[in-house]
């Protein structure tokens, strides 16, 4: 039997697709550069596109660029003068613009507004704020009262000591016998209750005593703090007489009136106004100036519209029909070789007959019956 034909290869439908995209990128590159040609002004100016960076140079006139550069420059100049003359060169004020300022007229003399305030106080000569540690104060206190009671019971207690001594030798008491002892211990029993007595009456009165000290030094320092603001109240009321007096004086001299006042500020309002007014319009026509330099400035169009249109190619559709066309010749070819033995055999059974011709069409179709002779017409 004939073997049937080799099947194509199918199509890479990814680089047909790049392929396609590739064509397609390149039509619009084209078209691009159509529309980015250079282009010329009537006074020389030109406009010239660079592929290679695809930028677009645009070159004055010799002629409009003179006048351009003679209006810009003016523009500047204008600028720069105006800047000294309102704002001192440098740029404008952070406050706002200068150049307006309004004085008032007439006076004389140094004025004593604002000097000689007092704006602080001098606390260096007061009583000193209590230093010491309050428990040490106390205890200081206490030492002292009772030391104190004890200055006044030494020499009594010494002087009983002496006349109980006396009075009991002169009853022929001495030391060791039982009325002596307890003469002497009632001595004792009684000195030693005054003590204690102090003792107690110093620990009760420390505190109240260190307290009242601690008090006295504040009031103290207090009693000089009011003084010295007293003081210093009384010296800026003096000061603010001072400065009204002076400018009383000085409306009296410089004749102003309510009415003066007025019609002052209303000149001052017209003044600022005028000044105002005059600035604007210096500014407006300078930035005027400086637009109307860019007439001078040639026009030209970067896109004159499409010049070209193509049609990208269709790569993907293209080798689909190619392998739709191989893979149908493909079938034919197998359909031919496989068909054509069997008709060979056929006619080859036919023209035989018998036996042998019955050998023969089973050798080429594999047994059973011979084909129809196409050429026999029939057999009596």
């Amino acid at each position: 039997m004939g073997k049937g034909a080799k099947a194509p290869k199918p199509p890479d439908m990814t680089a047909a697709a790049d392929k396609t995209a590739a064509a397609a990128k390149a039509g619009a590159y084209d078209v691009m550069g159509q529309n980015r040609y250079t282009q010329v002004g009537p006074e020389g100016s030109r406009n010239v596109w660079d592929a290679a960076t695809n930028t677009n140079t645009t070159t004055m006139g010799a002629q409009p660029q003179a006048a351009y550069d003679a209006m810009m420059g003016a523009t500047t100049g204008n600028m720069g003068a105006f800047q000294s003359k309102y704002w001192g060169g440098g740029g404008a004020p952070a406050g706002g613009g200068g150049g307006i300022s309004i004085n008032v007229p007439g006076g004389g003399g140094e004025s004593p507004l604002g000097k000689g305030i007092q704006k602080n106080l001098d606390y260096s000569n007061l009583t000193a704020m209590p230093t010491t540690d309050p428990a040490q104060a106390r205890q200081q206190a206490q030492d002292a009262l009772y030391g104190r009671s004890a200055g006044y019971l030494d020499p009594q207690w010494q002087e009983s000591q002496r006349s109980t001594e006396a009075q009991l030798a002169n009853q022929g008491l001495t030391p060791g016998t039982p009325a002596y002892d307890r003469a002497y211990a009632n001595l004792q029993r009684a000195k030693e209750a005054a003590y204690t007595g102090a003792r107690q009456d110093a620990i009760a009165g420390g505190g109240a005593e260190a307290e009242r000290a601690q008090n006295m030094a504040l009031q103290l320092r207090n009693q000089g703090v009011t003084e010295a603001g007293n003081l210093g109240m009384f010296h800026n009321a003096a000061q603010g007489q001072g400065a009204d007096q002076y400018l009383r004086k000085y409306a009296s001299d410089a004749g102003v009136t309510q009415a003066g006042i007025a019609a002052g500020a209303s000149m001052s309002n017209n003044a600022a106004d005028n000044a105002l007014r005059e600035r604007t319009q210096a500014f407006n026509e300078i930035m005027q100036s400086g637009q109307a330099a860019n007439q001078f400035l040639p026009q030209f169009r970067t896109e004159q519209g499409n010049l070209g249109n193509y049609a990208s190619p269709d790569y993907v559709g293209a080798e689909s029909a190619n392998y739709a066309n191989a893979m149908a010749k493909s079938n034919a070819d197998t359909a031919r070789k496989q068909f054509l033995p069997k008709l060979i055999g056929g006619i080859a059974g036919t023209a035989l007959g018998g036996p042998m011709g019955a050998a023969a069409g089973s050798a080429l179709f594999g047994g059973g019956a011979p084909p129809i002779n196409p050429f026999q017409f029939g057999r009596g």
